[in-house]
C-alpha cells in the first residue's frame, strides 16, 4: 500500500499555480496558513464560515491578482493589514464578522 504524502506539503508544492481556492464551510481551524502566500496566481480566495483564528496575514497583499476575497464568519481578529491596499484588481471583499482592533 502506497503511503500518502503530507497533505499540507502536497498543497504547497502542487498548487502553486492555483487560481481559485474555496475553503467555504469546511470547519477549517487555526490561523490562515502562510503557505497560501505561495499561490501568487490566486484571484479568488473564499475562506468563509470556518473557525479560522488570529490575524489576516500581511502576505495577502502579495496576492496581486486577487479579485475576490472572502474571509467573513470566522474568529479572525486584529487589524486588517495595510498590505490589502496592494490588491489593485480587487472587485469584492467580504469580511462580515471580522473583529477589528483599532491599534
Amino acid at each position: 500500500m502506497a503511503t500518502r504524502p503530507n497533505f499540507s506539503r502536497w498543497i504547497i508544492t502542487n498548487l502553486e499555480i492555483c487560481a481559485k481556492k474555496r475553503v467555504y464551510g469546511l470547519d477549517a481551524r487555526g490561523p490562515i496558513p502562510e503557505e497560501l502566500g505561495n499561490l501568487t496566481k490566486l484571484f479568488d480566495l473564499n475562506l468563509l464560515q470556518n473557525y479560522l483564528t488570529g490575524p489576516l496575514p500581511a502576505f495577502i497583499g502579495n496576492l496581486t491578482d486577487m479579485k475576490y476575497l472572502s474571509f467573513g464568519k470566522n474568529a479572525l481578529s486584529g487589524p486588517i493589514p495595510k498590505e490589502i491596499g496592494k490588491l489593485q484588481k480587487l472587485i469584492s471583499l467580504y469580511d462580515s464578522m471580522f473583529l477589528i482592533n483599532s491599534s
